[in-house]
């Protein structure tokens, strides 16, 4: 079985309901940049939103995450296709 790259992993992540930060990233996929792979999921036309999170008294970070209709989207076409 071929090993999914990380931007499916990421893609499959937000699918999900889950938002997801650069460290988590790291963590989760070995990947140092997140903000790329966002970027390359937009030009796909994956509506993904960015919030910035203070993590300390001057820093912030991006966290990303899929529009709420995205993830209904997504939803339906799991169930419809549960249902054949």
């Amino acid at each position: 079985m071929k090993k999914k790259s990380q931007i499916e992993r990421v893609e499959s992540w937000l699918r999900r309901g889950r938002s997801i930060m650069p460290l988590q990233a790291l963590r989760e996929f070995g990947s140092l940049r997140l903000g790329a792979l966002i970027w390359v999921l937009r030009q796909n036309g994956m509506p993904i939103t960015t919030e910035y999170v203070k993590t300390g008294k001057r820093t912030c970070v991006a966290k990303y995450r899929l529009l709420k209709e995205s993830q209904n989207e997504t939803r339906n076409k799991i169930q419809k296709q549960a249902k054949r």
